[in-house]
């Protein structure tokens, strides 16, 4: 008990030691507000690898984390506060990430569970990757892609993230663990692939988030897959991304969205396999898809929100038919894809048809996602009589959905493109898709 309150002392004592040297550094440099930040994030990253040396418990960890985030709060909120200590941690850009990363610390500590490979090496990917890309980005940037909310990134930025990380990872692997040396360089690959992705598409600072939880997930599961499904793993990513930039003059999505899309597939594919992954990838490169849009200057209008309207769902169903190991709960996930592929029909006759009455439009294009997608279901399913009767039923609760999707937007035409629109989206693709359960889950089946 004593060495742990002794130790909370010490590393509440460092950081703010740590803040006021890089506030005195911060007046002598007034034009270094990214730079200051980053010095900041690199002290509390390096301190914060000594956790699981100086404690042995969660308690104390998370008592350092709340403190931190706290001060940082107060430091960003209370004028007095601000005045007095603020400058290590201002900023332009909105972004709570400072905020984020004791949280992010706090979970990693209890997942990893004294495991220090787990524990460090996704803080250290955090730590010196994420500056790394700031750093470069900032002073040699050039080839810029979008983010969320109008953001600007640069591939340089991401090529030093994915070299930093790739080795963050291959050091410890490689002369702390018992890993097979082609395996670690496979596992580096493709989680420095990964992590790079959750960099880029992360807004408001929810990298300190999504990169130490996400690189914990991959961590722990990659190494023991063997060679041959890590070759496998890498390929599949490699393929995704190909096709996804293979897509990116002829979509509606922006550069994040495009990458989270990405990073969705993969997913679906690491939990499900190739027949999951079938319908979702018919469904990327039929829905989002504009003809109009093919020129080298055409608008990428949508954001990260579109992909988390379509996959949450989808999501949803995949995960329950794993935890349960219930592999016929592959319908209700064709179902709410159906339901999104023909409200993104909608789009299209909109942008070039006649208005139409609800029901016309909710029948031509519930109908037509239907076919699309529910021809390749039964094909999945090896052409059961099952599959049949399943994609018959589906087909009115596909268009009931679409119809219902149309009433709570007042629309049959062109429709909006606010968070309201994707909300209703998921929502009426989630109620088609439980509708699409209820017999499988009342009968057992």
């Amino acid at each position: 008990m004593l060495s742990a309150v002794l130790g909370i002392f010490l590393v509440l004592g460092a950081l703010l030691g740590l803040q006021l040297g890089v506030r005195l550094w911060r007046r002598g440099h007034p034009n270094q507000a990214e730079l200051s930040r980053k010095l900041m994030h690199v002290s509390l990253g390096l301190l914060t690898l000594s956790f699981p040396w100086l404690f042995d418990q969660a308690w104390p960890v998370f008592v350092v984390c709340a403190a931190i985030a706290t001060w940082l709060i107060l430091v960003r909120r209370l004028g007095l506060v601000r005045r007095r200590f603020g400058g290590a941690i201002d900023v332009e850009r909105v972004s709570w990430g400072e905020v984020y990363f004791p949280i992010g610390v706090a979970t990693l500590f209890v997942l990893s569970a004294g495991n220090p490979i787990l524990y460090c090496v996704p803080l250290a990917i955090l730590t010196l990757a994420d500056t790394a890309a700031a750093l470069v980005g900032s002073e040699y940037g050039h080839w810029r892609f979008t983010t969320l909310e109008g953001g600007k990134k640069s591939a340089e930025g991401s090529i030093a993230f994915f070299l930093v990380a790739y080795f963050a990872v291959h050091v410890p692997l490689l002369l702390a663990t018992q890993v097979e040396r082609i395996d670690v360089i496979l596992v580096a690959v493709i989680l420095a692939l990964l992590v790079t992705v959750f960099e880029a598409i992360a807004w408001r600072g929810l990298d300190n988030l999504f990169i130490p939880l996400g690189g914990f997930v991959l961590l722990r599961e990659l190494p023991m897959q063997g060679t041959y499904q890590l070759l496998l793993q890498l390929g599949v990513v490699v393929l995704i991304a190909v096709v996804a930039a293979l897509r990116r003059r002829q979509t509606t999505l922006d550069d994040s969205a495009l990458l989270a899309a990405m990073l969705t597939g993969y997913g679906i594919w690491t939990f499900g396999g190739w027949e999951w992954l079938v319908l979702p990838l018919v469904l990327f490169l039929r829905g989002q898809a504009q003809p109009s849009l093919n020129e080298r200057t055409a608008p990428h209008y949508h954001h990260v929100d579109v992909v988390l309207s379509v996959a949450g769902p989808a999501f949803f169903w995949l995960l329950l038919a794993r935890v349960l190991d219930r592999p016929e709960l592959f319908f209700p996930f064709a179902v709410a894809l159906a339901v999104h592929l023909g409200v993104f029909e909608i789009s299209r006759q909109g942008a070039s048809g006649p208005q139409r009455s609800l029901g016309a439009v909710a029948l031509i294009c519930g109908a037509r996602g239907w076919a699309i997608l529910f021809v390749l279901y039964v094909a999945l399913q090896r052409l059961s009589t099952e599959a049949l009767v399943q994609a018959v039923g589906a087909l009115p609760l596909v268009i009931l959905c679409v119809a219902g999707f149309c009433w709570s937007q007042h629309s049959t035409g062109k429709l909006p493109m606010d968070l309201r629109r994707w909300l209703f989206q998921a929502a009426w693709a989630l109620i088609g898709s439980l509708i699409a359960a209820v017999p499988l889950l009342a009968l057992g089946r």
